[in-house]
Order: C-alpha cells, then structure tokens, then sequence
C-alpha cells in the first residue's frame, strides 16, 4: 500500500573415568505439512491512501508541533482456497530510522522525512472464518518456533519487528491456527512535521508505504 500526497589452571588429582558406551542407533526426524492449495489473495483497502493537496493554512498554527491529518480507515481482507496456516510481517522502504511504530512520510524528491504514518490494528474488528477473531504477535525471525500471544481484541499498533497473526480465542499463547478467511481493519494515522522543520519555501511532493509479507508456517 502506499501513501501519497502533495506537501585459570588447578592442579586436580586423576580421576577414572567411565567412558560412555558407542551409540549403535541414531535417529533423526523428519516432519512437515502437505498445503492442499496454498493460494491466498490479500487485498488492503484499494492499495492507495490519496491525502490530497495540503496547503500552508491546513497546517498547525503553532509552528513546533506537528499537524495531525485525521485517520483513515482501510479494510484489510484474505481469503485462501483452503484453510491455510500464515502470518503476516510488515516492513516499509519509508520507515524513519530507530522506530518500529513510526513507517515514515518522506519527500519523493530527496528522501527527507516530512512526517510520520503509524498503522493500528482496529479493535473487535477481526473476523476469522466468519466468527469474531484476535489479534496475536511473536517476535519476527523463526517463526517455527516463535512464542505467540497473549491474543487480544484491543486496538494495537502494527510493528515491523513482530509478525501478526488470527486466532480464535483471547488469551491464546498458540500460533495462528489453519482458516481460510480473515479481515480487519487498519487505522492509518498520518501526519506532517512541525512547519519550523520543514522547507514550506516550494511545493513539497511526500510519500509512504507499507508492504505485507504473507509468511506460511
């Protein structure tokens, strides 16, 4: 999705020791998962957010604090051919240095930042195959082996250090369970620099962007 707009050695006695008798067998185990059909399809609102023009007056009228654009509410949809285990990570070319919250408005033309986009998860507005669903994170990386939970229905700010994934019950310490459809809503929050930190002296072009990664487990 993006977002655009315009704007030490011990002496010890000898000791006998008994040595360990040679191992005839040695198992090792294999495991994994067949996926009948693994397609998913994920859509998030119309893959745009358009903030329109922002002109010098839109902008807060204390010159040290930032303008807040109001919050935009984008529909977050997956629906998979078959019931499919997954989790989703975040990531974004935009995100300001240091903060995991904070995915970042940047001017298309150098790079600079001109704002911040914080993303949240809407609270009670998960469903997972049709019935009401939570919310629940682990630490991205090993996924396979990742703590999960405690779920929660509360609104939460997504992270790009963490994966997220539905479950069907609060409290659950579980990974995401097998389902085939799932929706949210996303709260997308923008908003601009104070106007002392920034060059209002030509018309400044700014974007952000947030990519989800589908990740199968």
């Amino acid at each position: 999705m993006t977002f655009n707009a315009t704007l030490c050695a011990l002496a010890l006695p000898a000791l006998a020791l008994a040595m360990p008798v040679a191992a005839t067998n040695v198992d090792l185990r294999v495991v994994g998962s067949i996926l009948p059909d693994a397609a998913c399809a994920m859509t998030v609102g119309n893959g745009a957010v358009n903030l329109g023009r922002i002109n010098l007056s839109d902008l807060n009228a204390d010159p040290t604090k930032p303008t807040y654009l109001g919050e935009r509410v984008v529909k977050m949809e997956i629906h998979c051919a078959s019931n499919t285990r997954y989790a989703l990570l975040l990531s974004s070319t935009s995100q300001s240095a240091g903060d995991e919250l904070d995915l970042g408005l940047v001017s298309t033309a150098d790079q600079s930042k001109v704002g911040s986009l914080n993303v949240l998860l809407d609270g009670g507005a998960a469903l997972v195959d049709g019935a009401r669903g939570y919310y629940t994170f682990a630490e991205a990386g090993d996924l396979t082996h990742a703590s999960w939970g405690p779920s929660a229905d509360s609104t939460l700010p997504l992270r790009t250090t963490y994966a997220m994934g539905f479950v069907k019950t609060h409290g659950s310490t579980e990974a995401p369970p097998a389902i085939k459809d799932a929706s949210t809503r996303l709260l997308v929050r923008p908003s601009i620099k104070p106007s002392n930190e920034i060059d209002l002296s030509n018309e400044i072009s700014f974007a952000g962007d947030m990519t989800f990664e589908m990740r199968y487990l």
